[in-house]
Parts: structure tokens; sequence; C-alpha cells
């Protein structure tokens, strides 16, 4: 079974626009049981870039299995911009035909349901894989909004310099690159949790492009910081929409 409706098109509008400064207009969408995904591919330098909202976000949220497509960012985006007057949207995926049917609607029998038929094409396998990485959800940090514009504002990243090691110990998180570092201490501009005395562990970030970065120090007052169990991948993640609905950024270690 496939049923999804909702009637705060907001995230959706939202992620559209802002995803597409990074895809080339292209991203995946994913429904599970369990979450919606909009992925987009930054390739250089690498990294990934989602939303996710909860089934609590909707108004109807019956998946039964996962399905996976890759739409164009401007098409989605015009259709949800084209409906934002009615109550709500329901999303229909036709399998045979490779087609999702977005069907607007009203309260009045006097208006009629406004459709848009988006073409689908296969997905991005590497990337709509990124969902299935488990968190080490014991050690995180997070760190304040406002402290996390400076660190983009001032350490001079530039393209072929854009990897930003970070060393986390239970006392401080130390930003770093080949010519300078930035030191947030626990307690003013940073939290801290589960990290050992002064064991350093080590999260890689990227900060490039500088604009996308600094918009979600915008979209929330505070940004989470984990690692994957395999550590493949340090997320940066942005509750941009309460406790059911944020970005999350996966940067792969290389």
């Amino acid at each position: 079974m496939f049923l999804v409706k909702l009637k705060n098109f907001d995230p959706l509008l939202d992620a559209t626009s802002f995803l597409a400064q990074i895809s080339f207009d292209n991203a995946d969408l994913k429904f599970t049981p369990s979450k919606f995904f909009i992925i987009a591919s930054h390739r250089s330098p690498r990294f990934i870039a989602t939303l996710q909202l909860s089934p609590q976000w909707f108004t109807t949220f019956s998946v039964d299995n996962d399905h996976s497509s890759k739409v164009s960012l401007e098409s989605f985006h015009d259709a949800i911009l084209d409906g934002g007057s009615f109550a709500s949207m329901t999303i229909h995926l036709l399998d045979k035909t490779n087609q999702m049917i977005l069907r607007f609607d009203t309260p009045s029998s006097e208006i009629q349901p406004l459709h848009h038929e988006l073409t689908l094409s296969p997905p991005q396998a590497e990337d709509n894989q990124i969902g299935q990485h488990e968190l080490d959800e014991r050690k995180y940090f997070i760190v304040k909004s406002k402290a996390l514009r400076r660190i983009i504002k001032d350490l001079p990243i530039f393209q072929n310099d854009s990897i930003i090691s970070v060393d986390v110990t239970n006392s401080r998180v130390k930003f770093s690159i080949a010519s300078k570092e930035i030191i947030l201490t626990e307690g003013r501009h940073c939290k801290i949790e589960g990290f050992e005395e002064e064991v350093e562990t080590q999260f890689q970030i990227i900060l490039c492009p500088m604009m996308f970065f600094l918009n979600f120090t915008y979209k929330a007052n505070r940004v989470w910081f984990y690692k994957t169990k395999n550590n493949a991948y340090t997320l940066m993640v942005v509750p941009a929409y309460g406790i059911f609905g944020q970005y999350v950024i996966y940067f792969p270690f290389v």
C-alpha cells in the first residue's frame, strides 16, 4: 500500500529550492515505511545533503515498501508552488509509467483538484543507501549556530583545502585546516556528550560552498554532529522542522 498526504508544504518547497543549489537539479526521492527522504549530492568536494521527514509530519503516511526514484527538483518545486493555495497534497506513484502524480485538494467541492505529473527515473544507487548507515548515538557534539557561522566565515576554506578536521575531547571541539584552527570550549558555544577525558576523536566535515552551509545556520539555533558506527560518515543534523523534520548532511571520510 502507498498513500502519502500532507497539508504543510513548507519543508518540500524549501528543500527543493535549497538542495538544487548543489545537485544540478536532480535528486532522489525515497519513501520507506519509517521516513521520507530527498537526497541530493555535491560531487566535488563530495558530500550528500538530505531532507528527512518522519511519518508524523504527514497527514497520512502509509508506505509498505521502499520506493526510490530520481526527479527534477525544479519540476517538483514548481508543481508544489503551483498548488500552494490548496489545502492538501496527495502523492501517488505509478510504477508502470515511471510517473509521480501530485494531487492538490481543497475542502470546497466547487474547486476542482489540481494535478501535476512528474517524470521519474532510476535513483543514484550509492546515494540512495545513505539512510541505512547507523548512527553512533552515544557520542556527539552540538554547536550553537552563531558559533558555526563564525567557523564557516573565519576558516579560509578553498576548493583544494575543503576538508576540515574536527578533533573532539570531553572539554573542547577543535576545527582545523592546515593554516588555521578554531577551538570551542564545552559549555559556552558547544555541548559534548559521551567522549572520554582527553582522548581525541576525529570527525571530518566540509563547509564549502560557503553560502550553502551558512544558510543552514539560520534554519535552527543549534547543529548536531555524529559519526556512523562504521566510521564511514560524519553527520551534520539541522533540526529545521522540530523533531519530525531535519536536514542531514553526510560527509564521507577520506
